[in-house]
């Protein structure tokens, strides 16, 4: 095994309603509340000012946009100072966080801005400072990273230890009462970070991963899955799945025995250990490497064993495939006509789009790699999605 080290990140209050136990952690003193007008204006932020705001005077600075410019966060630090602050409170998305960890650490050690871009430059000490997601997508609540929009749109970030947060408040509630379009384009930064933390050939550590799955089961989001989503079927039995399958609207009818022969056929393999399955054979010589053994979480293992249950069904819905060139696209992902008009209500990604869909390797590329161009060009259409139909 490779050396690696690995940050535990900030300590956590998790679980609903955790606006008093935070404000008990906080030092006396004014504190900085930064987060954005949507979140105030939905009402979310007002249990948390209100508890963190009993004992002390709150500075509510609700300015931050998407991306934060490098002139909202000098006008944060500002009236941070001016109001002497004694700590940081960060609520909201990826932006708000970013302005309050960097905020934090540009008044509390007093460093120029310009002087800390880059990885390891910032070695001062920041004000506390605690962090409150109200989204699922980002993870900056947990990372000492601050990515800031200066002139020219050029995007600079501090990477340094310093910005870790203090507390990070896990509040599930809070997400509830956000528009959809911002649900579902930060659930769709969830998979992409997982998709990049997994496959990550070098940054990635077995402690990382088997920290994602400590609890038995299906992860969270699979499980939310599962339970809420409309082509999802869960049962216990083979015969009850495929019941359950048929069950689906707009499904054709599954024979039970043809079901029933290929997973037969797919346990048998993996229960035989001579097997010549070349998929199976090629799992067992990845689990050969000790690293793959402890990291990989399942285990080769019989679909129909109850230790390995539940079953789970997923209906596939097919939108297009197109295996030569690519749909010429904007940087939102939506088709081009041959006149450069958008075509309303159509999206392209992956291969689809050439694999260079949503400006992903360049604004005229249409080759890529696999992963950016599907992932990347995907997380574009939907977002773009979502906003043209919020």
């Amino acid at each position: 095994m490779r050396p690696f080290t690995f940050n535990p990140g900030p300590k956590l209050l998790a679980g609903p309603d955790q606006a008093a136990a935070l404000a008990e952690r906080l030092p006396p003193g004014p504190c900085l509340f930064v987060t954005d007008k949507d979140l105030v204006r939905l009402g979310l932020t007002d249990a948390y000012r209100e508890a963190i705001g009993a004992t002390r005077e709150l500075i509510v600075f609700d300015e931050v946009e998407a991306d934060p410019s490098k002139e909202t966060l000098l006008a944060a630090t500002e009236a941070a100072r001016l109001a002497d602050v004694t700590c940081v409170v960060g609520f909201g998305g990826g932006s708000p966080m970013d302005v309050a960890k960097l905020g934090s650490y540009l008044v509390g050690s007093g460093d120029v801005l310009d002087e800390v871009w880059g990885v390891g430059l910032a070695k001062g000490r920041r004000l506390p400072l605690a962090l409150v997601p109200t989204t699922a997508g980002t993870g900056s609540e947990a990372t000492p990273i601050s990515v800031i929009t200066c002139e020219g749109g050029l995007k600079l970030a501090v990477n340094s230890a310093p910005l870790i947060a203090d507390w990070a408040v896990l509040d599930a509630t809070l997400t509830l009462g956000l528009p959809g379009h911002v649900t579902a384009a930060t659930g769709i930064d969830a998979i992409v970070h997982a998709v990049e933390a997994y496959t990550s050939a070098r940054l990635k550590n077995p402690l990382s991963d088997v920290l994602a799955r400590v609890r038995p089961g299906a992860p969270a989001p699979v499980q939310a899955f599962v339970d809420k989503g409309v082509d999802f079927v869960s049962a216990t039995t083979l015969r009850e799945l495929v019941s359950a399958m048929n069950a689906i609207p707009d499904v054709t009818p599954l024979d039970y025995a043809t079901v029933e022969a290929e997973v037969t056929a797919r346990d048998r393999e993996v229960a035989n250990r001579f097997t010549k399955d070349t998929q199976v054979t090629a799992i067992r010589a990845a689990r050969g490497y000790l690293g793959d053994r402890f990291t990989r979480v399942v285990a080769p293992h019989r679909l129909t064993d109850p230790k390995a249950g539940p079953l789970i069904a997923v209906k596939l819905h097919i939108l297009t495939r197109k295996s030569l060139g690519g749909l010429e696209t904007d940087l939102d992902s939506r088709v081009l006509r041959d006149d450069g008009g958008v075509f309303t209500g159509l999206y392209a990604a992956g291969e689809a789009a050439g694999f260079g869909g949503g400006g992903v390797h360049g604004y005229r590329s249409l080759e890529g790699t696999f992963l950016g161009g599907c992932v990347f060009s995907g997380r574009a259409a939907g977002r773009a999605a979502a906003r043209d139909t919020a």
